[in-house]
């Protein structure tokens, strides 16, 4: 392909090349010397900390040698001086293990140091040299592909045409310098890369279906469901069937939760292999919840309020053994108190810290120019302060499902509302958000790839951040302590509420679970919780975060949503504010990335579409289609911390709209 820029052109290009060489030459320098100004104060931190360890190695054993010496003055046995000589190799091997991984977290720090810097001088090369280069490549590719359109092809004639306009496009592009490809052959990639995943899943499909023909009947019935023989799983059902049929179900803490997973295994397992579904509206976990749902609303489970037990048809009888269980034993605060310790403790502390200043501005950003939007779009459709705000901007902005629109739903509660009716507006809103918040991430990565000025490829910012910490063995003793522990964090958090910081006292009620969020921040902060408990605390979270959810999907459609609220909340008027939040959550931290030294598209997707998301599975839906899973860390702070810190917000919200008498009276009839 031919250059065939005019001289004008020419000149011009290589002035902007000119100019923008000296911007980047005189950014190296800049990077440069602030490369070598951190790599001089890690070196003299590295020194610091070789000069410390040796005094302290120096220090224990001066003391341990004195205690020994006085030991053997006064005649002690040597049983006594052993366990001491024991204690002091093990104190000694704590102190290298220390220095250790100080020296290890050093060395990291220089890592992303030279990586940050480096990718800082890739990017503006990208910014400012190679989109130079793009735009000649552009232009040179249009007028070439306009001669070539002009002259070749006025003899043909439709499919033809078509076909031989598609080839010469195609063998343009190869001769070229292949900067630039036009949205045809673009489209052509895209139906390739669909075409091929398509045949490989029908291939997959085929292979299986061949190896299930050549299957006995063991192999069949030996089927594995959630890792469960088909035929253990048959019996299961079979079980409850018969205590449902029977009316031996009872309300305590077996039938409950056998219930619930007996369904959300078949639920669970079917929605999560739906690829639509699976996608774009909850998967498993949003199945799990309206079969549930569709469980009440055909009546095969029934509310019994009101019926004398003598009454009851074996629906009522399951339907209070998960309630008694779900909603009286309060498994849901559990299952809350869990997600949010583990979700706040097991974030790095460097990360928090950092996340303090500007990333946490970014996430600010969004969500403000997502609210001021959403007002706009309140005013055009004539909806309420009090709307917007309690069923639309907390249910967006929450942690999911969870760590968001459950403990929302408790809030409601102790504010009057009507915790189901709450619940099933909520969770409409947020799953519409989050499918639009999918949406966006896949339109925001386009526009990285469009303007390379605003991408950092993966990079939310100059220097990551890597940390080790100190390596330990979880034990079951080290799972029971964690345990213990998150229930203490959630005893102190009711202590707060409810005795220490009373509404009556501070003029506002602050919610159990808010507490708890800052008493896990504090405790992350200060570094006070050993390693063996925090990874102990990371077993249950992960245990009851991905073992449970589908359980209590189940239980929240039977017990919290009315199918006809849920439905009612998804018309127009809450996907134009819905819509209108997660563009504002979108372009907010966009404009202001650039001063904080942050990437405009990295901070949209991470401190943005993550906020809007519903929770981890919507950030996960978010980070994997703008190709930006690198970023999960940041995306887990924004769901996380700042989700969780929308609790706050949601007390303080409720205190301020009380519940108008429909409200109430729902309150009412569902007592």
């Amino acid at each position: 392909m031919k250059l065939v820029l005019t001289v004008e052109e020419t000149e011009r290009f290589k002035l902007k090349k000119s100019k923008a060489q000296e911007k980047v030459d005189k950014s190296k320098s800049k990077l440069d010397n602030y490369e070598a100004k951190q790599l001089e104060v890690l070196d003299k931190k590295t020194k610091l900390e070789e000069l410390r360890y040796k005094q302290r190695i120096e220090k224990t054993e001066a003391k341990f040698e004195k205690k020994i010496s006085n030991l053997k003055s006064s005649g002690q046995n040597n049983e006594v001086i052993t366990k001491l000589e024991e204690y002091r190799i093990k104190r000694l091997e704590d102190i290298n293990e220390d220095y250790e991984i100080i020296k290890k977290n050093l060395s990291l720090g220089k890592e992303d140091l030279l990586d940050g810097t480096k990718g800082a001088h890739e990017n503006n090369v990208r910014i400012k040299l190679t989109a130079i280069d793009y735009k000649i490549s552009k232009i040179n590719f249009k007028r070439n592909w306009k001669t070539q359109k002009e002259s070749n092809f006025s003899e043909l004639r439709g499919k033809e045409k078509k076909i031989a306009m598609f080839a010469a496009q195609a063998e343009l592009f190869e001769s070229g310098d292949k900067l630039f490809k036009p949205f045809g052959l673009k489209m052509v990639d895209k139906k390739e890369e669909i075409k091929t995943k398509y045949d490989l899943w029908k291939l997959d499909w085929k292979i299986k279906f061949a190896k299930c023909s050549q299957w006995t009947f063991k192999d069949w019935i030996n089927i594995k469901i959630w890792t469960i023989p088909f035929w253990m799983y048959a019996g299961f059902v079979g079980i409850l069937a018969a205590c449902i049929a029977t009316k031996t179900v009872d309300a305590n803490m077996v039938y409950g939760p056998g219930v619930l997973l007996t369904i959300a295994i078949a639920s669970g397992v079917v929605f999560g292999k739906i690829p639509i579904w699976k996608k774009y509206f909850g998967g498993a976990v949003m199945g799990s919840m309206f079969v549930g749902t569709f469980l009440v609303y055909f009546g095969v489970i029934s509310n019994p309020k009101g019926i004398p037990q003598t009454d009851w048809n074996a629906g009522h009888f399951v339907y209070n053994a998960v309630l008694v269980w779900f909603k009286n034993q309060d498994f849901l605060s559990f299952y809350i108190s869990v997600l949010l310790v583990g979700a706040v403790l097991l974030i790095p502390r460097k990360m928090i810290i950092k996340s303090i200043g500007g990333f946490f501005a970014l996430i600010i950003m969004g969500t403000v120019i997502g609210l001021i939007l959403g007002y706009l779009g309140a005013m055009i459709t004539g909806m309420n302060t009090k709307e917007l705000v309690l069923y639309y901007a907390l249910p967006i902005l929450a942690d999911g499902n969870g760590g968001g629109i459950q403990p929302i739903g408790k809030i409601a509660g102790k504010f009057g509302y009507d915790e189901g009716a709450w619940i099933s507006r909520g969770l409409a809103i947020s799953t519409l958000a989050s499918i639009l918040s999918v949406v966006a991430a896949a339109i925001v990565n386009g526009v990285g790839k469009a303007k390379p000025s605003l991408s950092g490829n993966g990079k939310l910012m100059l220097r990551d951040i890597h940390t080790v910490d100190r390596t330990a063995k979880v034990n079951d003793r080290n799972i029971a302590s964690a345990l213990l522990m998150i229930m203490m964090i959630y005893m102190l958090s009711d202590l707060f509420e409810k005795a220490i910081f009373t509404e009556e006292r501070i003029k506002i009620l602050v919610p159990n679970f808010a507490w708890m969020i800052v008493i896990c921040l504090a405790l992350n902060l200060a570094n006070v919780v050993p390693v063996e408990m925090k990874l102990g605390a990371e077993k249950i979270n992960k245990f009851i975060s991905k073992q449970t959810t589908w359980l209590l999907m189940v239980g929240v459609g039977i017990i919290y949503i009315d199918l006809k609220t849920f439905i009612a909340a998804l018309n127009g008027e809450a996907l134009f504010i819905s819509a209108l939040f997660v563009v504002g959550a979108t372009v907010g931290p966009m404009l202001i990335a650039k001063p904080l030294k942050f990437n405009a598209v990295e901070g949209a997707v991470s401190a943005g579409l993550c906020m809007t998301a519903q929770g981890g599975s919507g950030a996960i839906a978010v980070l994997g289609t703008s190709e930006r899973m690198e970023l999960m860390p940041f995306g887990q702070i924004t769901c996380r911390i700042a989700g969780s810190v929308v609790l706050v917000f949601a007390a303080i919200a409720f205190a301020q709209y009380p519940p108008s008498t429909a409200e109430t009276a729902l309150a009412v009839v569902a007592i």
